[in-house]
């Protein structure tokens, strides 16, 4: 599903990674030739990782960036 925002767009979608999937909503800009949206997810959601120690942060940003033409 997609919707006008009042910056742009958001689409909303099932993301699949680990055999979990969970709804997520990617707010993102269009200008005619270039899609591009950025969201956040916790990896531990998706079992990606050992929980303690020392390492990266919960929080994973993903970029996506998709030119038409």
């Amino acid at each position: 599903k997609i919707t006008k925002t009042s910056n742009g767009y958001s689409t909303r979608g099932t993301l699949n990674m680990h055999g979990i999937a969970k709804t997520i909503d990617i707010p993102f800009t269009y200008d005619g030739v270039t899609f591009e949206g950025t969201f956040t997810v916790n990896r531990l959601d998706y079992k990606i990782g050992p929980t303690g120690g020392f390492m990266v942060g919960k929080e994973v940003k993903i970029k996506i960036i998709c030119k038409t033409k």
